[in-house]
């Protein structure tokens, strides 16, 4: 009996002393602390960045649009000029003169372009780096929508319409573009 105890024993204290160390690992200041990651920066990917420019010297603004639109300029009344490609069509152009202190929905609504947007599906203001006002969808048709942006700059203001079958992507790709969109001095 007394060679097992001393047996046992030895074999208890190094189970202890095993048991202890793998704690002591767990529990150390270095294996709690978090290891920073270095891993080097993901590049955020610009859609625009090998768009076409168009700028307007009479009015003094550019923006980028995409490559498969086709750009057809000049022809409609306020310097207006068109993008089209198998979807989508859009158009800029000048609105007219805005008075000082108007707001720029009284300014939609005293020039009937507020009440030709029929059917209107999404009314709300809208902010991009260099421009704000408003955005409007409404339907045109059975399955056509017009999506237009009013916005001002020095008592002018200025709409870019687009017309389009699907108007939830075209939101998207208007974002995109309205992102670049600058006056130039």
């Amino acid at each position: 009996m007394k060679s097992q105890k001393g047996f046992f024993i030895p074999i208890l204290i190094i189970v202890s002393l095993i048991f202890l160390g793998i704690v002591a690992y767990f529990f150390s200041p270095e294996s709690t602390s978090l290891k920073l990651s270095t891993a080097s920066p993901v590049a955020s990917f610009d859609p625009t960045t090998n768009w076409k420019t168009y700028t307007d010297s009479q009015y003094g603004f550019n923006f980028k649009y995409p490559d498969q639109f086709t750009l057809n300029e000049g022809g409609s009344e306020g310097g207006g000029t068109t993008f089209s490609n198998e979807a989508t069509s859009f158009g800029i152009g000048k609105l007219g003169n805005i008075d000082k202190n108007e707001l720029l929905m009284d300014f939609t609504k005293r020039n009937g372009f507020y009440d030709a947007l029929t059917e209107k599906i999404e009314e709300k203001v809208f902010k991009f780096d260099t421009i704000n006002g408003l955005m409007f969808v409404s339907r045109l048709g059975k399955d056509r929508y017009i999506v237009e942006y009013i916005f001002s700059n020095n008592l002018l203001v200025y709409s870019i319409s687009f017309s389009t079958y699907d108007y939830k992507k075209t939101i998207i790709l208007s974002d995109q573009i309205l992102s670049t969109f600058k006056f130039v001095e």
